[in-house]
């Protein structure tokens, strides 16, 4: 006996040592067991693809290029539209501006209150009357220009005969502006100048212009503003920068721009707390007064000599030194910021700066071969030029503006209350604008302005010369200007605008506003097939609308405007881009492709789909600078359900609005324990805008039920054609549900590619949900005939995290990845939920000493034994990735070529990323001493397990990942307010 038991203990003893040596006993896992158990829960995904091949008839036919007219003719009557609504309200204006007066009547925008909410601006307005916002800038009250009411009925007018009209509203150029529904604005009464908006520039001065700043740097100008002397910066703390980020734009008063400057700019002030001439000047030139979209900027900063200021020397050495930027709000930042790093100097050499100046416009046609656009030359200073001999000056203009053609102004400035005394200064500087010193056989010269500027705090009407130079008034064109973000939440915004003039002056701009989630809708939302898809840029090839950028209706930041020429690179190549720049119309069949988001596409990155023909057919909006494109797969098809049959029973999403049904609480929601409910999205009306826009009542809820249980004849047009046939062939997927009915997980349901989802138990949605936007919809079409496991996310229906299962369904019996996707079937886990489901298959996961996760093939953790262990209080969860998570298995992956890096570009930000792809190649398993790492077959996942008392120490190669590297940034991603608790088990029960 004693021989036995020795020897069992020399057993035992051998096979620990053997483990603690080895590292992780290979028998823990098995993946095939898992991978089975995978397919049992997610069994109802293959019975749904069956009843698709078998019961249900679906009618295909060839896609084409018919939809290009119906999109054009479309955007055009909108145009046209809104073009005659501006018009009638400019000539309104101009009919009847001798009866402008002061004030009288006219409520101030921050004094008014109303109880009436409109859903076309999401806030409540007056559509009777008209709200008035005055500058502090503006003259005394009975200097005042202020509307009648006859303009204010034109107005009234517009706003009934135009359901999609937005705002409208008339600015001054004495900074007074009248808008038209009536709203309280939070903004004071007087902090508001209209003069400084971009819609106001780009109109008044509506031809685009190639502008340099020269900047004097000597260092009286680095002298504190004694005008300003009284508006001491003061420190600003977090509350106080948020307060001011929601007013960053316009000018709004001289106190104002300064308390904005200090919580919103990296310039420097002195020990006092006083902000320099210089980097005033700068700032307002920058911020206020170049505004058109299509502006081109440079400065030049000099003392005893000149130079070009150079942006940002990392990413871009010799671009802003050798051409003029656009001036996006992206460039101007960059500029800014490098006028904080001028330093002063002693003289004021204007030789120097005028030459350079020149050569930088000169340098700049060269580069864009565009002598066409006026040419601006800004120059500042506030001293007399130390020039050996003031001749010079004058022939540095002449011997510049002749290689220019001549077609150079000047408009120079003299700042400060010396200048302002110094006439022989001012002789000169009046000289440089009026070029006295010319050669007109290449042209005849344009005279400039010169204007002192000798109190800062009335900027706006010292300079207006820059306005008033430049604006025309045979210009009567309507100016279609740079969209923006609407501060009350309507999302993308543009305006129509046209300046208005009283006896050839310059009075003001009217506009009205229109978003462009209404203007562009049918690009947006266009779709035939699986790969056909629309876009449209202008004539300078900015990207307006595409399938690959937001849709406007979501756009939250500054909008750049990406070229597309980046988007639609072969299109590009091959001469299409240029065309239609120019206006043209066309049709081209090349060799293309169209690139699709991995899941979340900030994160996975994006995936190409080839198409080895496909027809481009271009046409301009007349009228317009836009033209748009419709692309469509040669041979590509499409899918209509032969049956139109009635849905009896049928429950939508609204639930709050349907008398007696059947609920229960799950979580926190309010849902249909028996019977699901059907949630149609946008995309599934004929009008998408509208249906987002306005809310679901009970009266449109009952049309649409009455409809889909056929006890309403009449034809219902708010509603795609075919849409009832799918929500009848998902009707019978819910036996299937039923069959499968279960307390191990939290929902089911099935999304189609026209919008409709089909959940149960049933959920009430936000009418802005898509589903076929979210990330495990999109995962599940990047990983075609796979199941699809998504790592954690939050739901607004469950107070936790979910962790989905999804499958694409497919249009035809083959099953082939280029068939066409009917929709994604999906199943939600809560995390306790999916972490027993592992530990009962492997029990041994649940031990200490071991740790089970699940990473899916773009790198993210979708299970680890932290995510329910609360060891962590702060744990990330949700965007966790291996390479914070699992430095050392990362560096394995790495290493040894099974996880590589993928390049994509921010827009947005201008930033190059890398996203992440995990493939073993034929490989099945990858092991290594502290860890095993298993494929799960016909998943986008694999399955490892670890040790744990493994030391995760981060590596030079993870760090550089992380670096670059959006989708591993733990402190971009971390669920900062989740509160890690251990989750009630019966709380996702229905009850």
């Amino acid at each position: 006996m004693d021989s036995v038991f020795s020897f069992a203990i020399v057993l035992i003893l051998t096979s620990l040592l053997r483990e603690r040596n080895t590292g992780v006993n290979s028998a823990i896992l098995n993946a095939k067991e898992f991978t089975s158990d995978l397919e049992k829960v997610t069994s109802e995904f293959d019975f749904m693809q069956k009843y698709l091949d078998e019961d249900v008839t679906f009618l295909e036919k060839t896609v084409s290029t018919r939809n290009l007219p119906e999109l054009v003719g479309s955007l055009k009557k909108k145009f046209e539209q809104f073009i005659g609504a501006v018009r009638q309200l400019g000539k309104a204006i101009e009919d009847d501006y001798e009866n402008f007066g002061s004030n009288k009547w006219i409520e101030q925008c921050c004094d008014f209150k109303s109880d009436v909410r409109d859903y076309r601006f999401k806030t409540e307005v007056d559509l009777t009357n008209v709200c008035v916002k005055v500058s502090d800038l503006s003259p005394e009250n009975h200097a005042r220009e202020h509307i009648t009411s006859k303009v204010v009925e034109v107005m009234r007018e517009n706003s009934r005969n135009l359901r999609d009209l937005r705002w409208q509203y008339f600015g001054t150029e004495q900074g007074i502006f009248t808008q038209y529904p009536a709203s309280h604005s939070g903004e004071s009464c007087n902090g508001f100048d209209n003069r400084f908006r971009p819609w106001y520039v780009e109109a008044a001065t509506p031809e685009p212009k190639d502008v340099v700043i020269v900047l004097d740097k000597s260092k009286s100008m680095n002298d504190p503003i004694s005008t300003f002397s009284k508006y001491k910066f003061n420190s600003c703390g977090q509350k106080g920068r948020k307060n001011y980020i929601r007013h960053i734009e316009p000018f709004r008063s001289s106190e104002y721009l300064f308390s904005f400057w200090k919580c919103h700019t990296s310039f420097n002030v002195d020990s006092d707390g006083y902000l320099s001439s210089l980097h005033l000047y700068i700032f307002i030139f920058i911020q206020f007064y170049i505004k058109h979209c299509f502006q081109k900027i440079g400065i030049v900063e000099f003392s005893t000599k000149a130079s070009v200021a150079m942006g940002d020397i990392e990413r871009t050495p010799t671009c802003f030194k050798e051409q003029l930027a656009y001036a996006i709000p992206q460039n101007k930042e960059i500029l800014k910021r490098n006028v904080d790093k001028i330093t002063v100097d002693e003289n004021t050499n204007y030789t120097a700066a005028i030459e350079t100046a020149f050569n930088l416009l000169l340098d700049s046609i060269d580069l864009d071969g565009n002598e066409a656009r006026d040419k601006v030359i800004l120059f500042l200073t506030d001293g007399t030029p130390t020039d050996p001999n003031t001749t010079t000056i004058f022939e540095a203009i002449m011997n510049g503006n002749t290689k220019l053609k001549n077609k150079v102004v000047i408009l120079t400035y003299g700042i400060g209350s010396v200048i302002a005394k110094d006439e022989s200064t001012q002789q000169i500087l009046t000289a440089m604008a009026n070029q006295t010193m010319r050669d007109e056989t290449h042209g005849k010269v344009r005279e400039g302005t010169f204007t002192v500027v000798e109190d800062a705090s009335n900027l706006r009407q010292t300079m207006s010369s820059y306005y008033q130079y430049f604006s025309r008034s045979t210009y009567d064109s309507p100016i279609i200007a740079t969209p923006y973000v609407d501060a009350l939440g309507l999302g993308l915004v543009t305006s129509i605008c046209l300046p208005v003039h009283h006896k050839g002056i310059i009075k003001g701009v009217a506009c009205v506003d229109m978003t462009m989630s209404d203007l562009l809708t049918d690009i947006t939302y266009f779709s035939d097939g699986d790969q056909a898809y629309a876009f449209m840029i202008d004539n300078k090839g900015r990207t307006i609308v595409h399938p690959s950028l937001p849709r406007p209706s979501v756009v939250k930041n500054d909008i750049l405007f990406v070229p597309i020429s980046n988007l639609e690179r072969t299109a590009a190549k091959e001469g299409i881009i240029e065309e239609m720049k120019r206006g043209t119309s066309g049709k081209r069949i090349i060799e293309s492709g169209r690139v699709f988001p991995r899941g979340a596409s900030s994160m996975e990155g994006v995936y190409e789909v080839k198409m080895e023909k496909a027809e481009y057919s271009w046409e301009r909006i007349e009228r317009t600078n836009f033209t748009i494109c419709v692309v469509i797969p040669v041979n590509g098809t499409v899918f209509s359900i032969a049956n139109n049959d009635v849905v009896s029973g049928f429950v939508y999403h609204r639930t709050d609005l349907i008398q007696d049904p059947k609920m229960c609480r799950q979580y926190d929601s309010i849902v249909t324990k028996d019977m699901p409910s059907t949630f149609l999205a946008a995309k599934a009306f004929t009008n998408p805008i509208r249906f987002v826009t306005f809310p679901e009542t009970k009266s449109t809820v009952d049309k649409i039920i009455e409809y889909m249980e056929g006890k309403n004849e009449e034809p219902f047009d708010t509603l795609k054609e075919n849409i009832r046939s799918i929500v009848s062939v998902l009707d019978g997927i819910d036996s299937f549900w039923i069959s499968q009915d279960d307390e191990s997980t939290i929902r089911r349901y099935i999304a189609t590619s026209h919008g409709i989802i089909i959940t149960k138990p049933g959920v009430t949605r936000e009418q802005t949900y898509d589903p076929t936007e979210q990330p495990w919809y999109l995962r599940a079409l990047a990983n075609r005939k796979q199941l699809t496991i998504s790592f954690p996310h939050k739901d607004k229906h469950n107070k936790g995290y979910e962790i989905t299962l999804s499958k694409s369904l497919s249009v035809g019996r083959q099953h082939l990845i280029s068939d066409p996707v009917f929709g994604v079937a999906g199943i939600d886990f809560s995390i306790r939920q999916f972490y027993n489901f592992i530990i009962k298959r492997y029990p041994k996961c649940d031990e200490e000493r071991y740790s089970c996760f699940i990473m899916d093939n773009s790198g993210f953790i979708v299970m680890h034994r932290d995510f329910v262990n609360c060891s962590n209080k702060d744990q990330q969860i949700e965007g966790l990735h291996v390479t914070i998570k699992e430095p050392e298995i990362a560096k394995h992956l790495i290493k040894n070529y099974h996880m590589s890096r993928r390049a994509c570009i921010n827009f947005e930000k201008l930033k190059d990323y890398r996203t992440w792809i995990v493939d073993f190649i034929s490989a099945e398993m990858i092991r290594s001493k502290s860890f095993e790492l298993y494929k799960l077959r016909d998943t986008n996942a694999f399955l490892g397990v670890k040790l744990s008392t493994d030391e995760t120490t981060g590596s030079d190669d993870t760090e550089d990942a992380q670096s670059s590297c959006a989708c591993s940034k733990g402190n971009i991603y971390t669920s900062t307010n989740y509160e890690c608790q251990h989750e009630d088990e019966t709380a996702d029960k229905c009850e």
